[in-house]
């Protein structure tokens, strides 16, 4: 069975009184990457060396999210008002078949759903004279919604020269926001080294991509250098002949579990999981034996991974507490049945597993969507909290996340910020 045994400054929980495994990474270049975009947060209080165009743009220090500023278009139904910053051929490290990342908030009040939603793209010029093209971006909603991260990693077909990056919101009614914008890519070498008394196992994660290496260990020592995205964050795992698991998440302070803030166990130190169709993560998590009188929940935010905004719902996860699925009894938010706008009854709980939205990004969706759960408070029906305090017990207890999907729809399952919460 697993333990498991946070390090390297993101000390959510330590379960074993055994020595832990000690991991050392580091990657040449340094992660954190550099941001190809500059000020895109909009914290200089000007818009500079962002280009305005179209139409009305300005600085918003009203409406914002971390930080002190945000990015406002006033929508204009005769006008394509946006931004646009020019990325010099010495700031750019993509090379053919590299992967890109593109991450930003935004929010949206007022705008036409029959018309062109807001949202980002860029213009990528290669070296080798191939015909400038736009690169895939995330989508936005057509609807209105409130500040809601949205991300992607695509690939880049040609070693890249040059590139233009816009925030867009064309022939539209309302106020577009975008803030905390990120573009990054290229390739780094990760280097891994692990040893300790009992190493038999390392796992890496990739907090944008997912599980990237899954080793068997002799002699108690691993080491290797391994290429990798430069954005995100990587957890190093190393797991000894007891299931003892030490992990350590490089770099610390990217795409981390919100659980190692809120000083709730944490299922892993990166923020996100990406399950794979017939595929399972399996967590055996030691409890303190002072459970007795308190509540146990299991909190996370699921959905079906994909590029395009929200298409629908299905049973999209599986959730196994010592070995028992977890159902209705156990599903405390969303709450088990609700409406759709369309007026569709929904069922959350069903014998495949809960159900989960298709959808790039989760947020509370707008009343003007069919698929909206108008009965959910919140209508946002991705965010999950399971009572699990009747499956539980002191010691170790095993969580079981199951993708139910089969080869012949081959979907991933995105579950994020997962954790074990007492209270």
């Amino acid at each position: 069975m697993l333990k498991q045994l946070f390090t390297a400054g993101l000390a959510a929980a330590a379960f074993s009184a055994m020595a832990a495994a000690e991991i050392t990474v580091s990657s040449t270049p340094a992660l954190p990457a550099q941001n190809l975009l500059k000020n895109a947060s909009f914290e200089d209080g000007k818009l500079a060396p962002w280009r305005p165009f179209g139409g009305t743009v300005a600085i918003d220090g009203a409406t914002q999210t971390d930080g002190a500023n945000s990015f406002k278009i006033v929508g204009d139904p005769a006008k394509s008002p946006g931004l646009s910053q020019y990325i010099r051929p010495a700031d750019i490290p993509l090379k053919a078949k590299d992967l890109y990342y593109i991450k930003f908030k935004a929010k949206n009040t007022g705008c036409d759903i029959d018309k062109r939603p807001g949202g980002v793209a860029w213009q990528a010029v290669y070296s080798d004279g191939t015909k400038p093209s736009y690169m895939r971006t995330p989508e936005l909603p057509r609807e209105d919604y409130d500040w809601t991260e949205f991300e992607m990693v695509n690939t880049i077909p040609h070693d890249l020269k040059t590139a233009t990056f816009y925030l867009c919101y064309y022939k539209q009614e309302g106020e577009q926001w975008f803030d905390e914008v990120v573009f990054q890519g290229g390739s780094t070498e990760l280097t891994l080294n692990v040893k300790g008394d009992d190493v038999k196992q390392v796992v890496v994660l990739h907090s944008q991509t997912g599980k990237i290496l899954d080793e068997k260990v002799a002699d108690n020592s691993f080491s290797k250098t391994i290429k990798v995205p430069a954005f995100g964050s990587y957890e190093v795992i190393a797991i000894d002949s007891n299931g003892v698991r030490t992990s350590k998440l490089y770099p610390e302070n990217v795409d981390v579990n919100t659980a190692v803030k809120n000083n709730n166990i944490p299922l892993t130190l990166v923020k996100r999981m990406l399950i794979p169709f017939s595929k399972a993560e399996t967590f055996n998590i030691e409890l303190p034996a002072d459970i007795a009188g308190k509540k146990v929940y299991l909190d996370f935010t699921g959905r079906i991974d994909q590029l395009t905004t929200m298409a629908g719902f299905t049973a999209g996860v599986k959730i196994k507490v010592n070995s028992k699925q977890c159902g209705a009894k156990e599903l405390i938010k969303p709450a088990n049945k609700a409406t759709t706008s369309s007026g569709s009854d929904l069922i959350f709980a069903r014998s495949a597993g809960y159900v989960l939205y298709y959808s790039n990004a989760s947020y509370n969706i707008s009343e003007d969507n069919h698929y909206c759960p108008v009965t959910l408070k919140d209508r946002n029906p991705f965010n999950f909290r399971l009572d699990v305090t009747q499956l539980v017990k002191p010691g170790m207890n095993k969580i079981e996340f199951i993708n139910p999907f089969a080869a012949k729809y081959p979907r991933t399952i995105a579950i994020e910020n997962a954790q074990v919460v007492i209270e």
